[in-house]
């Protein structure tokens, strides 16, 4: 013992590793055969160690390491210490998330049951019964998918999606003069896809929008993505949409109408395009068409993220209350919630400070009632360069944009269009000409019009002491006063007639006297929030069902996406409906952004 002891020089030096490496590694724990040994030392299986590092360890309540330590001058391995520290930042990381969660959830938010070392546990990940997948419900639980489950369930649908696909393949030839035989299988494959894909693009939107989720999010987009593609590439298909098109059969309108649509899709994506030089033979041809396709997709998901991120970025920090002179109360408020979101704990509508985001909710009454004209003119001309700074920079459309029209054409020019407008125009009911001319004779119409109203503005402004000649941002301040000189009409005096419940009941009665139709607020265990709603629409002589919808209108900061917009959860189907209650009918998301109520 004495001679390991050694110096006291060595002694303490060693002891200061000791404590080094506990410290850094923030557990350190003895093994089961520790045992007191004179001289200030301790047997560690497989040598000493001062005394002191096990004070250290019993201070800190450092936990048991999984390997002993074997090593007698008692330095840590550089794996154990790595290990260690990785497992405490870990640790670490989610307990800030967690505590952090409020933000998003509110204060009924309760974390997650976890592993021992740090994992959330997701229940139902497995094909069968992934909840994204498996149709136990009428619709998606949409508040307990998680990230995994919708990578999960699209990794599968990806993988054995072929096998659907080539079993319908094999037998199409000889069933291509049934409508029901052709349609029907083609169309339970799509729809399993779409409404995964649509429920989790759902979620990302007003449940989850973490960084986690949206990697989730771009995962389902690609899945489907590929499904889609595989599919269309199956010759056999194609031949039969027109071998059933050519037969004068009792076939209905909609019956034909599906498969000229979905022949225009497959050969759009390179099933007979031998009129344009490219052969199914010639691999690097075919191979190219693909390419193409595949950069249009890219690019379109690097557009939309440059879009979202630039936003962030062009918030406006507010801190004066004199930049904010007119702007509505309400819009106060919700610039102050914006703030608090951002990190700005004291944040208030009275004292500040505001945070003017880049959203169509906040910037439109902004530019209506905000008196500074430099703030509205910093705020539109954010606006309108919203991803574009002149072609330089992270994050920067313009090249974007170059490319994707580069791609486009060449794409048209593959498929054998003149542009992608040709393209786009196959599946409506005008032609690129058509619609030129239509705007043509809308500017014809509306121009002098606008000419004129510019024109009363512009008095009214010289009237009340400007100077100035109005631009582009003062167009919608100058209207909203020209409204209160001549109607005597204020937005907020508005806004107390025109409570939600009010418009709700007035636009159900409207449905009611034009379409006959009932529309029912029902409970459903489904919905996401409290605020959320869910409505059946019946008809008004006999109830049946016609379809369904969930309305999501007041706005959740920092959890959901800003805007206004309604997306479809799944179609109308006689083929993916049951005996009991007839054909499946249809059902959408009707999202809001209005302040919720207190």
């Amino acid at each position: 013992e004495a001679d390991l002891a050694g110096p006291q020089q060595r002694l303490s030096r060693r002891r200061r590793r000791v404590s080094a490496a506990a410290a850094a590694a923030g557990l350190l724990s003895v093994g089961s055969n520790s045992l007191s040994a004179a001289g200030g030392l301790q047997w560690v299986e497989g040598g000493f160690c001062p005394r002191s590092a096990r004070g250290l360890a019993q201070q800190l309540k450092m936990t048991r390491l999984r390997r002993p330590v074997a090593h007698t001058d008692c330095w840590l391995d550089s794996t154990d210490v790595e290990d260690a520290v990785s497992q405490r930042m870990l640790r670490a990381r989610q307990k800030r998330q967690a505590e952090q969660s409020w933000r998003k959830h509110g204060q009924n938010w309760k974390a997650e049951p976890v592993l021992s070392d740090g994992e959330e546990i997701i229940f139902n990940l497995k094909h069968g019964s992934n909840i994204l997948l498996n149709g136990a419900s009428e619709f998606p639980p949409w508040a307990d998918i998680r990230p995994e489950h919708a990578s999960r369930g699209h990794e599968w649908m990806e993988k054995f999606s072929v096998n659907d696909i080539w079993s319908h393949h094999c037998i199409v030839p000889y069933l291509s003069t049934d409508w029901r035989l052709v349609l029907d299988p083609l169309e339970r494959i799509v729809d399993k896809v779409e409404m995964a894909y649509a429920a989790v693009k759902h979620v990302r939107d007003v449940i989850d929008p973490s960084v986690k989720f949206k990697k989730a999010w771009r995962y389902a987009a690609r899945a489907r993505w590929t499904i889609e593609r595989r599919l269309r590439r199956c010759d056999r298909f194609s031949r039969a949409f027109l071998k059933l098109l050519s037969v004068d059969d009792n076939s209905t309108e909609a019956q034909r109408r599906a498969a000229a649509i979905q022949m225009i899709l497959f050969e759009q994506d390179g099933i007979n395009l031998q009129h344009n030089g490219v052969y199914r033979d010639d691999v690097k041809s075919f191979l190219e068409l693909q390419k193409v396709r595949g950069a249009i997709f890219n690019i379109s998901l690097v557009w939309d993220d440059n879009i979202e991120k630039d936003m962030v970025r062009r918030a406006y920090l507010i801190r004066q209350i004199d930049e904010l002179d007119g702007v509505p109360e309400w819009v106060l408020e919700d610039a102050a919630q914006m703030a608090l979101q951002a990190g700005y704990p004291k944040a208030s509508a009275q004292n500040g400070p505001w945070l003017i985001s880049m959203d169509d909710a906040v910037v439109e009454p902004v530019l209506r009632h905000a008196r500074g004209r430099t703030l509205r003119e910093l705020l539109h001309e954010n606006r309108a360069r919203i991803a574009f700074m002149g072609g330089s920079g992270a994050g920067d459309n313009t090249p974007v944009l170059e490319e994707m029209l580069r791609i486009r054409e060449r794409f048209a020019n593959v498929v054998g269009y003149a542009t992608h407008a040709d393209v786009v125009f196959t599946r409506s009911m005008a032609t690129p000409k058509q619609a030129h001319g239509f705007l043509a004779k809308l500017r014809k119409e509306c121009l002098p019009v606008a000419r004129f109203e510019l024109q009363e503005l512009q008095q009214l402004a010289t009237s009340q002491g400007v100077d100035y000649e109005l631009d582009h941002f003062d167009v919608e301040y100058w209207r909203e006063r020209l409204i209160e000189e001549r109607f005597g009409l204020k937005e907020d005096y508005l806004r107390q007639f025109f409570a939600l419940p009010t418009v709700l009941q007035g636009l159900f009665g409207l449905f009611k006297r034009l379409f006959n139709v009932e529309v029912v607020e029902e409970q459903n265990s489904l919905v996401w929030s409290k605020h959320v709603r869910f409505y059946r629409i019946r008809e008004a002589d006999s109830g049946e069902l016609v379809g369904s919808f969930f309305l999501d209108v007041h706005r959740r900061w920092g959890q959901k996406k800003r805007g206004f917009w309604a997306s479809r959860i799944q179609g109308y189907s006689e083929v993916l409906g049951n005996v009991s209650s007839g054909p499946r009918r249809p059902a959408a998301h009707v999202v809001g952004d209005i302040e919720p109520p207190e």
